[in-house]
């Protein structure tokens, strides 16, 4: 029985913050007109230049622009062809090299260097570019993509290599956003490749990742992935759990096998230690044991927690409406009243409730659509 309840007051606000507030902003203020998107704001809400802009701050804006632009929120066609087209010309180095890590404004390579994490949202952009424009060229540099991946970053050891350095330690987070992008395309291609490497990430994950104890999800690994020997093997985002949860869910849902489980475990596990009831909000790290190793609050793992609870809802029938309410309040009362304009946020709490943050960064508003359009699609009912 789904946890889901019909249509709770919230879903309004969410919906005018993205429609008449946040998107309108972004695609004005926050791009550029040749395609590229702005990396950051000011904290007066004046878009800045560092001198570069991030791979994965495009595409997770091309993601944005497309998704809203497919539910009829934005008129964001135009904007999300022109931003692909900049993205493909100026940071993709061809079969053999892969993609850029950083470019400028103007569409200049600056990092020419490989980053999973970059190459992971890139492929996450091109499946919403291909499911709402239909050109062939995206699918094509997509399994592109993934041959360099194979035939450059595979690791004996399971995974991926998250840079050219084949550096330790290892990161599970880029792999977490590689299946996310995995299951957009194996939603919109049914392509039988995106199932088999999500499903090679996903049992890595079940043997190595995740604690089986406690089931924390670790973030820094060795290069057999047992985890690192210092203190970071023991760290803890309780906001990397959540999202995985949903990711976990969603694969379930297009692949056929399930993992309803691991699902639970791991939302169990992040509510416990790292959730606070009363306010709504996640905190930034803990230990595997649970211990607050960092009780200050980015933007991006509230979203994840909203995320996390709508999967509970949807996949295990877990009480949804009320948590995700409350994540919504929290959401409202400190970030995005802190923000310097409409449709923007302050990214960063101490653990006193004092912003933290030097910028807006572009790159959260990736989080906070694609909680909230999760948030209008299962609870925006009538």
């Amino acid at each position: 029985m789904s946890g889901l309840a019909p249509r709770p007051n919230f879903v309004d606000t969410v919906r005018a913050f993205l429609v008449d507030e946040a998107l309108p902003f972004w695609s004005k203020v926050g791009a550029y007109p040749n395609g590229c998107f702005v990396e950051h704001l000011d904290l007066a809400g004046r878009p800045v230049d560092p001198g570069f802009t991030r791979t994965r701050v495009q595409a997770r804006q091309i993601y944005v622009f497309s998704h809203a632009s497919e539910l009829g929120l934005v008129a964001g066609r135009d904007l999300v062809r022109r931003a692909v087209e900049f993205l493909i010309a100026s940071a993709w180095l061809g079969p053999e090299r892969g993609w850029a890590s950083r470019i400028t404004r103007e569409g200049a390579v600056i990092d020419p260097s490989y980053d999973l994490y970059d190459v992971a949202f890139v492929l996450f952009a091109l499946a919403w570019a291909y499911r709402i424009l239909g050109d062939e060229r995206y699918r094509v540099i997509a399994h592109q993509t993934l041959d360099y991946l194979d035939a450059t970053a595979r690791s004996p050891n399971g995974g991926y290599h998250h840079d050219n350095f084949r550096s330790v330690p290892r990161l599970q987070n880029p792999h977490m956003h590689l299946v996310e992008a995995l299951n957009a395309w194996l939603e919109i291609s049914k392509e039988d490749r995106f199932r088999e490497r999500a499903e090679e990430i996903l049992v890595l994950f079940e043997s190595r990742f995740v604690d089986s104890r406690s089931g924390a999800v670790r973030e820094y690994f060795n290069d057999d992935w047992t985890p690192v020997g210092d203190p970071r093997g023991r760290l803890v985002e309780p906001g990397h759990q959540f999202e995985w949860a949903w990711i976990i869910g969603h694969n379930g849902r297009l692949s056929g096998k399930p993992r309803l489980p691991l699902m639970r475990r791991l939302i169990a596990s992040g509510l416990e230690h790292g959730f606070d009831p009363v306010s709504g909000l996640t905190v930034d790290q803990v230990d595997v044991d649970g211990a607050v190793l960092a009780a200050s609050h980015r933007l991006w793992p509230q979203t994840e927690a909203i995320k996390a609870t709508l999967a509970g809802g949807e996949f295990l029938g877990e009480p949804a409406a009320e948590r995700v309410g409350l994540i919504v309040q929290a959401l409202f009362d400190r970030f995005f009243a802190a923000g310097p304009a409409p449709g923007t946020w302050m990214d960063h709490f101490d653990a006193q409730g004092v912003g933290i943050a030097d910028k807006v960064p572009a790159s959260s508003l990736y989080h906070i659509t694609l909680a909230f359009l999760e948030a209008l699609r299962l609870l925006g009912r009538d």
